[in-house]
């Protein structure tokens, strides 16, 4: 399936807008900013709908517009986009973004704790792309296919400690962001560290590790 569109989603200021039209023209594509729908929706700027019908009533209108559900984008797409990201923005910003997948992407029903939202990643991973038109990953049957990659899990022995080690093609920067933001959906106190003594996908190698403590 063809991509006819992409979203960037992030914190307020944190340059969607740039990086939207950076990757349009890279693309030529149109860039499109959601809260400018909104506006021209609603009749109302961004600053009075807060005041006027308060914040839920905003961020249901941004999933309205935002989110297609039916909606799959090639993974070549993504990585653009993310390189679009990096040479606009620099890695913060990936980071930034990662943390905020947990908020956009399908999720197990069974995570409940920090073991289960990081060990989770992975699952996560696989239901949101599709191998030739398939989900990669069947909740009701367990069954997960292969070639992407994946999100490790591998929890410390009496510490509160997980160390996940990643192979996915993503950046490391992003990737960092994804798992600390299923970390702190759990733990609000959850800190995580790239493992500076193991590979990385900066030097060309094909995984990077994380040290996850709470």
């Amino acid at each position: 399936m063809k991509a006819d569109k992409l979203y960037l989603v992030g914190f307020m200021a944190a340059g969607k807008t740039t990086v939207a039209r950076a990757l349009a023209r890279r693309l030529d594509w149109q860039a499109v900013d959601i809260d400018e729908l909104i506006e021209q929706r609603e009749h109302l700027t961004v600053a009075e709908i807060f005041a006027k019908r308060g914040e839920a009533y905003f961020r249901a209108l941004e999933r309205e517009i935002l989110i297609d559900q039916t909606a799959w984008y090639p993974l070549e797409n993504w990585l653009a986009a993310f390189s679009a990201i990096a040479e606009s923005l620099g890695p913060r910003a990936l980071f930034q973004i990662g943390q905020t997948a947990p908020s956009f992407v399908v999720l197990p029903p069974t995570l409940n704790d920090i073991h289960s939202g990081v060990a989770g990643v992975n699952v996560g991973y696989h239901m949101n792309h599709r191998k030739d038109g398939v989900p990669m990953f069947d909740p009701a049957t367990g069954h997960m296919l292969t070639g992407i990659g994946d999100y490790g899990y591998a929890p410390v022995p009496g510490e509160r400690r997980i160390i996940s080690r990643c192979d996915t093609p993503y950046p490391c920067d992003f990737d960092r962001g994804i798992v600390l933001g299923f970390a702190t959906k759990f733990e609000k106190g959850a800190r995580i560290e790239h493992d500076d003594s193991a590979p990385c996908r900066k030097n060309g190698h094909p995984s990077c590790t994380y040290l996850i403590s709470w």
